[in-house]
């Protein structure tokens, strides 16, 4: 069977103890590939201090050329900064908004050794989008929640129905 595209999710915010990861996520016919796009040491910067912490920072942040929506499924599962997860293996998917109006993805699956793991981030839709829609008189909230529904959709068309895909207003 060929994988074939299914959709994109083109930022979701991963928060680490050093830095934020930036995803893209690719949905297949057959598993989500979280494609890392960028990561920000700036927790890094944060605990080395002051103006010469945050320069070193930004110097550590680093950005990938790597276009999901262009290149094919296997390379990106490929490759290192990517992580690959099998519909097989996903046993939920749940959004949800929290009290700052911010959308959160959680995904939680299996590992190939069999262990429970999740990835979990933030739905925050990218600063062009933002910026298109203000020039409309769309607001942030109103943008922020079309992105979690679009991800929602996006989920519902590509998972099995055997995977739960949750919407929920807070954790």
């Amino acid at each position: 069977m060929v994988e074939e595209k299914v959709g994109f999710v083109p930022r979701i915010l991963v928060r680490r103890p050093l830095g934020t990861r930036d995803y893209g996520l690719l949905l297949t016919t057959s598993r989500a590939i979280f494609v890392l796009q960028s990561a920000s040491k700036v927790g890094l910067g944060g605990a080395l201090g002051g103006a010469i912490g945050g320069v070193i920072a930004a110097k550590l942040t680093t950005r990938r050329t790597i276009d999901p929506r262009n290149a094919e499924p296997e390379l990106l599962a490929r490759d290192a900064g990517s992580l690959s997860v099998w519909y097989a293996a996903i046993s939920s998917v749940r959004i949800w908004k929290a009290l700052s109006n911010t959308y959160h993805l959680r995904v939680d699956f299996a590992t190939p050794a069999g262990m429970r793991a999740k990835i979990k981030g933030s739905l925050d839709p990218p600063p062009t989008k933002v910026a298109q829609n203000k020039m409309r008189g769309v607001g942030r909230d109103e943008t922020a929640r079309d992105y979690a529904r679009q991800v929602r959709d996006a989920f519902r068309r590509a998972v099995p129905s055997s995977v739960r895909v949750r919407v929920g207003r807070s954790r």
